[in-house]
């Protein structure tokens, strides 16, 4: 056929490729046809198909390579015209440029031409003219020839390469010169055709020859449009003038109550300051309805894509360069998030197939962009398909093995059938019908682990796996397909029937060779094995797992440098390399895949196959699955269709190379996200604004009633509201962009105040607000609500947590932070409305909500590790309580200045309510008893992780300053008086001289309330006031004073004291 092939080697199963490289191709070659020769009938002996079909051999990608006729003449010069030609482009043509006789007398001049695929270049006196460039036939010049884009190609060698001027002829300088005219030079124009100014190409050079350094191109276009296409919102508009559009933020609209018919987007090629000149306009050809993706949710985290055909409607008007999409339900829904991706990289799209056409064993290809590749196969499993023209026949039989059971179905028309059987009963005069409907019940029934479902027209899918085994020997029926890939791991199967192995006896061997290494490897159940022979053993009751197991302890022990694996169902992975060579031998055994070949990766199809879109979503599935072999690989199915991005290459009967969208110049569109996608937000809301801290706990949603309000133009927190569809689901919280109208002056802290501002816009208006102290996921508790139906006026307002009952003596009443309030992250809930709200929750007829998530400290003067360890040397002992009186009595009981002056220890706040009191005695007292009781470990609450000890209050500990503990005069000074007695506390105490050491009895002192004995588990903490703890040091230091002991018997009374 005239047409010169390169021979570059054979190709066989053992050994499937051929490096190209060997025959000094490189990666960007490309081959018009490639011929196979085992085969005469492959492939056609003309035109372009000549040869085999590229793809079927496993090609990357193909195209149709264009074919170049040429005709006629690109210029013709004669009858005496002298004209200077420059900077030509003259291509295809039967002659590049002809001069004849006359005219080269005449003078005229040619220079800057370039040739290319002409039958002959030029027909002149003059050859080529000055600085000519040839380009090779294979040598790109225009982006897109044969679909009529002649726009320079990147690195096209006609950019910058023109002759930017010459000089004017001698002969008619000295005409014009005694006329006083100047000499007129030919220059390159400053714009090409479409009016572009010619720039410079930083990615190209000015090829050596043509003088100085010029910044033109060759020919009538100049590559000057360096940037792609951008996308522009423009129904809705983005950030419209009317102010409709809620959120500021560039493409991203939200609409409250709006009705929309369509959504449109312009592509614009050059926009300034980001592109520096004017571009040449989108490539319409590059616009199609697989480079848009639409998708519609109430959020970002459920959006499903939407189907073209059945959703909405593609169009594209080339005269505006828009995409139109148009719901065929005629009007957008609303409370719902609609996404718009356009394509701003390659994109391919795999269509799937449904029905019978969703053939077992038919295979695709995915390349990445580092070139590895994938094979995935579909793995449909079994079909069965009964005889159309006469049916099946009565006591046909074939038989389903599980690979624990093997089961015989019987066709039954006179019920008359093997009881040993299942039993298919059908009628003879509806034999098709019948016999279908009652072998997928019979196959049911007889759980299998098999769905059978039937595709019509007696053709029943089964499905199954590689334990299955289907037998149709003797029957009508006809079966196809199998369960598992073709190409299999590398490996050693092992024949089974009903789960146990079949074939394999003892002596039989197999062996495995790798390089110079061969080993035979006998299967053994009695115990022996021949001399060299590595031993398989196995018993005659055996499982086929069983036997796999043996085989991978053989072999992983032969020193072959092979990591054997079960894989299941009989199989043996082996892995290695292609230089793996395996003899399965005598035995039954059978060799599985191809070493050194990566098995195909299944795509299972279940369920409904006769629907398309059910393959497309087990397509993308299994693709997205592949993620660790795919790096960058992600797919999507959208209706029938599976678009895969971030691939490099994509092969299949049914892949479609889908381009990015770009501009005339072959630039892809720019993208608008920081991750290099292109998309546009549209949210349709009703008018609600929806509370964001997370639902469940926090009843934030709809259906639980969460919080929610009626937008009002000009009524909002802050700076403006966002329409929300609903609350956010558990994992989301402060999402909504607008929640700006509080600002938080000061840290949230156990005991003290806190300061913030609200900012009302359209006011006055009034605000209630929540703080889930206790952070059980609501904000019902007492104490919680820290703003009440507080009427604010138009503008910003600094408002303090002690607002909502500053006279109060209790910090939880005065709305101070309390001091059980738990540590860490909370949220909190601001409600602006015109009459205010009943609760946290529910619906209100305007204003917004807005929720926060905050913080809660713990004060200075609190141990946070354990608040019951006053002095922080991990340990809970009377001296910590000790420490808290000696305070006492030093600056008496008060609030506490929020910033301490000296870091601790000691930690006084025992409860951490910013407040010294007797309560912080009392919880350190009560923790003591309760642990020499045995009760327990006192108040948990103020315990840290770990469990704390008692520790031993020694005698010394009072002498050596306790009595006399200095206080920071700053706390002191800074204390307030507002605490009092509440009860009159009696002290009792007893103690016993110690006799000897066997027989001591330990002191003790007693509280007792109103002259009765105080039980230790009852004491109140709260009833203790600071003259009460006067009594009690008084009495301790009484005691010991009278006990007349030694050193150590004071640090036992104090070891076992006991309030």
């Amino acid at each position: 056929d005239g047409t010169a092939f390169f021979a570059v080697g054979k190709a066989s199963g053992a050994n499937g490729a051929i490096d190209l490289d060997a025959f000094g191709f490189g990666p960007n070659d490309l081959f018009r046809f490639v011929r196979l020769t085992d085969d005469a009938s492959q492939g056609s002996s003309t035109g372009l198909t000549v040869g085999a079909d590229i793809d079927a051999i496993g090609a990357i990608s193909s195209y149709v390579s264009p074919t170049f006729n040429a005709g006629g003449q690109g210029i013709l010069v004669a009858d005496n015209a002298s004209p200077t030609i420059l900077n030509n482009l003259l291509i295809n043509n039967e002659t590049g440029i002809e001069i004849d006789a006359t005219s080269s007398a005449a003078g005229a001049v040619v220079g800057g031409t370039i040739y290319q695929h002409n039958t002959t270049d030029a027909n002149t006196s003059i050859g080529l003219g000055d600085f000519p460039l040839v380009l090779g036939d294979a040598e790109r010049l225009f982006v897109d020839p044969v679909a009529g884009n002649y726009y320079l190609a990147d690195g096209a060698r006609a950019i910058d390469s023109a002759i930017d001027s010459m000089q004017d002829r001698p002969a008619l300088v000295s005409v014009k010169t005694p006329l006083g005219l100047p000499a007129t030079p030919v220059l390159a124009p400053n714009t090409d055709l479409t009016g572009q100014l010619r720039v410079d190409d930083p990615r190209v050079e000015t090829p050596s020859g043509v003088g100085e350094r010029v910044f033109k191109d060759r020919g009538a276009l100049d590559r000057s449009d360096f940037v792609g296409p951008t996308g522009q919102l423009t129904t809705p508009r983005d950030n419209d003038g009317a102010g409709q559009d809620r959120n500021p933020n560039m493409n991203v609209v939200e609409l409250s109550s709006q009705v929309l018919n369509n959504f449109t987007i312009q592509l614009i090629d050059g926009i300034g300051p980001v592109d520096p000149n004017d571009g040449i306009g989108a490539a319409d050809n590059t616009v199609t309805r697989n480079s848009v993706v639409l998708y519609r949710g109430t959020n970002e985290d459920n959006l499903q894509p939407l189907v073209e055909g059945v959703d909405y409607r593609f169009h594209y008007d080339s005269t505006n360069n828009s995409i139109v999409l148009t719901p065929l339900s005629g009007i957008w829904q609303s409370d719902q998030l609609y996404r718009v991706e356009l394509a701003g990289e390659q994109r391919f799209v795999l269509v799937a197939p449904s029905g019978t056409q969703v053939r077992d064993g038919s295979t695709f290809s995915v390349a990445d962009q580092s070139g590895e590749t994938v094979t995935f196969e579909i793995e449909r499993g079994y079909t069965l398909t009964l005889p159309t023209a006469t049916s099946v026949t009565d006591q046909e039989t074939f038989t389903i093995d599980d690979g624990t059971k093997v089961v015989t179905f019987e066709f039954d028309s006179d019920s008359s059938y093997d009881t040993n059987n299942r039993q298919v009963v059908f009628d003879p005069l509806n034999p098709l019908s019948s016999a279908t409907t009652a072998l997928i019940n019979a196959i049911v029934s007889a759980n299998l682990g098999l769905t059978p479902t039937d595709l019509g027209s007696g053709v029943i899918h089964l499905g199954g796996t590689r334990l299955h085994n289907v037998d149709v020997t003797g029957s009508s029926l006809t079966l196809s397909g199998s369960p598992g890939v073709s190409q299999l791991p590398f490996g050693i199967q092992i024949p089974s029937v009903a789960g146990l192995p079949s074939g394999l006896q003892d002596q039989q061997t197999f062996s495995i060779t790798n390089g110079a290494l061969t080993v035979v490897f006998e299967l053994d159940t009695n115990g022996s094995v021949s001399s060299g022979h590595r031993q398989v053993r196995f018993f005659t009751t055996s499982t086929v797992d069983g036997v796999a197991n043996a085989i991978v302890n053989a072999i992983a022990g032969a020193g072959l440098a092979l990591s054997p694996v079960n894989l299941g169902g009989g199989l043996v992975g082996l892995g290695g390399n292609a230089g793996i060579l395996l003899d399965t031998g005598t035995t039954g055994l059978t060799q599985t895949g191809t070493a050194g070949v990566d098995a195909s990766v299944a795509v299972p199809i279940t369920g409904d196959v006769s629907n398309a879109n059910v393959v497309a979503q087990q397509m993308a599935a299994a693709i997205n699955s592949a993620s660790v072999l795919l790096s960058g690989v992600s797919a999507l199915a959208v209706g029938d269709q599976v678009l895969l991005d971030g691939a490099s290459a994509v092969s299949g009967s049914s892949a479609i190379s889908v381009p990015s969208i770009k501009d005339l110049a072959g630039n892809p569109l720019k993208s608008n996200q920081p991750d290099g996608s292109t998309t546009f937000d549209i949210f349709l809301g009703s008018g609600l604004d929806f509370g964001d801290a997370p639902d469940g706990p926090y009843d934030s949603k709809l259906a639980n009633n969460g919080p929610r309000h009626q937008i009002v133009d000009g009524f909002f927190l802050g700076s403006g509201v966002t329409v929300d569809v609903d609350g956010p689901g558990p994992d989301q919280a402060d999402s909504d962009r607008q929640d700006d109208g509080i600002v938080f002056m000061s840290n949230f802290v156990r005991g003290y105040n806190s300061q913030f501002t609200v900012s009302v816009a359209g006011g006055p208006g009034v605000v209630d607000a929540w703080i889930d102290f206790n952070q059980d996921g609501d904000f019902d508790d007492a104490g919680e609500q820290i703003l009440s139906g507080v009427t604010l006026a138009e503008g910003t307002h600094q408002l303090e947590l002690r607002n909502r009952n500053p006279l109060a003596s209790d910090i939880q009443d005065r709305g101070e932070v309390p001091g059980s309030a738990e540590l860490g992250t909370t949220y909190a809930r601001f409600r602006l409305s015109s009459n205010g709200v009943s609760g946290p929750n529910g619906a209100a007829a305007d204003g917004e909500v807005e929720d926060y998530q905050i913080d809660i400290f713990a004060n200075d003067y609190q141990n946070r590790s354990n608040a019951l360890d006053v002095n922080a040397d991990g340990f809970v002992s009377p001296i910590d309580a000790l420490l808290v009186i000696n305070f006492l009595n030093a600056s008496s009981a008060g609030q506490l200045p929020q910033n301490r002056p000296t870091p601790g220890p000691p930690f006084w706040d025992v409860n951490g309510d910013g407040q010294i009191s007797p309560i912080d005695v009392g919880q350190v007292i009560t923790y003591l008893n309760d642990v020499n009781n045995g009760s327990g470990e006192g108040d948990a609450t103020l315990l840290a992780e770990g469990e704390s000890t008692v520790s031993t209050l020694q005698a010394a500990d009072l002498s050596n300053g306790l009595a006399t503990l200095a206080m920071p005069q700053e706390i002191i000074a800074g204390m307030t008086q507002r605490w009092e007695a509440t009860n009159s506390v009696a002290v009792t105490g007893s103690s016993t001289s110690q006799q000897d050491e066997s027989d001591e009895t330990p002191a003790s002192v007693g509280i007792a309330s109103n002259g009765n004995q105080a039980n230790s588990a009852a004491l109140d903490p709260t009833a203790l006031a600071l003259a009460d703890l006067d009594d009690v040091l008084s009495e301790i230091a009484e005691d010991i004073e009278g006990s007349q002991v030694s050193r150590d018997a004071h640090d036992d009374f104090f070891a076992n004291i006991h309030f």
